[in-house]
């Protein structure tokens, strides 16, 4: 038989929650529903805004600065000890023809292979050869954006245009190449076997140009070249009906100012064209 505790408290447990609590219960669950309702459409404070869109700006700033930053010397200094390695690498190597670079034209007209013998040609003291000069220049020009304006003439062509018998320019007609797409054309020619001269042709001032680093017979050697380039456009145009440049009254040029200010005119006069 229960004790009249135990009795007491199974009563208790069986009394229903008073009126009173049930009220309060009620509206303690609704004021915190609404107190959560009202803080969720509360906007952040102006100081938060303002804080945050700093922070992102900040972070934006601070990426592009980073994206900005140059190499460390250190790694520029490994990059080019790299470089000298492989450069010290091939001229210790035998000569042979294994290919070291192929550089095309812009437009993939026109494409240079460059040798392992022919890279050789760069140790010092020895004679460079065409094909090193003009692996250089086609890259330079591609590289400075002057390949769409600027042709580079092969120098066994531009020696047979020249110096070359005439019966032999139809070997180098360039059929797929569009001159007219070009302001420029530039090239070298060898004499003597050991020496170049830079040939050069502007269109807009319908002159040839033939530079010689020591100065000797450039007019008289930029005469021959005009010449002879007008017989060239109007072979290509007999042979594949080609008739860009064929009207052009090529004449010779010559640059008056010596040594640095030759170098300076002809850069001004190629950087137009590009």
């Amino acid at each position: 038989m229960p004790s009249p505790k135990e009795e007491a408290s199974k009563t208790s447990s069986r009394q229903p929650r008073s009126r009173k609590t049930d009220t309060d219960h009620g509206k303690a669950v609704s004021d915190t529903v609404q107190a959560s309702k009202t803080s969720s459409r509360q906007p952040r404070s102006r100081k938060t805004d303002t804080d945050h869109g700093k922070a992102v700006s900040d972070t934006v700033q601070a990426s592009k600065t980073s994206s900005r930053q140059p190499r460390s010397r250190k790694t520029a200094t490994d990059h080019g000890k790299a470089v000298s390695d492989t450069v010290q690498a091939f001229w210790s190597s035998k000569d042979s023809e294994v290919v070291v670079a192929v550089i095309q034209s812009v437009d993939k007209s026109v494409t240079y292979t460059l040798r392992l013998t022919e890279f050789k040609s760069l140790k010092p003291h020895n004679w460079l050869n065409g094909e090193i000069i003009e692996s250089y220049i086609q890259t330079l020009l591609n590289s400075k954006g002057f390949g769409r304006k600027i042709f580079l003439f092969n120098h066994y062509s531009a020696g047979v245009v020249v110096f070359g018998e005439r019966s032999a320019m139809s070997n180098h007609s360039f059929r797929t190449v569009s001159f007219e797409n070009y302001d420029a054309i530039i090239g070298f020619v060898q004499v003597h076997k050991n020496h170049w001269k830079f040939l050069y042709l502007h269109r807009t001032l319908q002159k040839v140009f033939v530079v010689d680093p020591q100065g000797i017979d450039e007019g008289k050697d930029s005469e021959l070249a005009a010449a002879r380039f007008r017989t060239y456009f109007k072979m290509r145009e007999e042979l594949h009906g080609k008739t860009e440049w064929v009207d052009v009254t090529w004449t010779h040029g010559v640059f008056e100012t010596q040594h640095s200010g030759r170098c300076l005119q002809l850069w001004s006069l190629c950087h137009a064209d590009g």
